[in-house]
């Protein structure tokens, strides 16, 4: 027994009145919701609507849920991840890897033209332009949402695991480019994998958004 469309709203206020704010989390809680609610009256469908619903929430357990959108922020976080990595390591395959290898040489030639008492400014400016490009695309793109996704919040903090390259950088910057000889060249491979992972970053952004939209359009403007 199918469930009709007064009844599918009612699952989404179902959820929404249960505190689950993210869209995409509300369509897989509407449509588990609504596939084991057919499954019931199909066996019984002298069985009153309202009724199994309270059942099968039931079946969720003391949690609700709560459970079922904790199990999906983590799963979204570690697709994003995945994703991120799998386009950072395309860097270093063929045909990109020869990009790799001319931001490389290029770093290369810039440290050993410049002091080292500007390295840190350098750094600065990379982190910040970097942010600033990141947060201005994820804002713009974020305008033209109408509904809360918990995919394309969980993509600003994936963004953010990459400033970590230049913390440790920053770091190793600070207390070694005095005492080790091949410190510029190890300044710039930690740059150029910033870099390249900030990329990697941009690309599983704008994918995120691509899809989200393609899936959901009726939570796009």
């Amino acid at each position: 027994m199918k469930l009709n469309e007064t009844q599918i709203q009612d699952l989404f206020h179902f959820t929404e009145r249960h505190y689950v704010e993210h869209y995409d989390v509300q369509v897989e809680i509407v449509d588990h919701l609504a596939s084991a609610i057919e499954e019931r009256l199909e066996k019984n469908p002298n069985q009153v609507y309202e009724q199994v619903l309270d059942d099968v929430y039931q079946s969720f357990g003391p949690m609700g849920l709560s459970g079922f959108v904790d199990s999906m922020e983590k799963r979204v976080y570690e697709r994003g991840r995945r994703e991120a990595l799998k386009e950072f390591k395309s860097f270093f395959t063929i045909p990109k890897i020869f990009l790799t290898l001319i931001l490389f040489v290029a770093t290369c030639f810039f440290v050993d033209i410049m002091p080292s008492s500007i390295y840190v400014p350098s750094l600065l400016v990379i982190v910040v332009s970097t942010a600033a490009i990141m947060l201005t695309v994820y804002f713009l793109r974020k305008r033209r949402i109408i509904k809360p996704f918990i995919s394309w919040q969980k993509v600003l903090k994936n963004n953010y695991v990459g400033v970590w390259l230049v913390v440790f950088n920053f770091g190793f910057n600070q207390n070694s480019m005095d005492i080790f000889p091949g410190f510029n060249y190890l300044f710039a491979i930690g740059s150029v994998a910033f870099v390249i992972s900030s990329i990697a970053d941009y690309q599983v952004m704008e994918k995120t958004f691509t899809n989200l939209r393609k899936q959901y359009p009726e939570a796009f403007a």
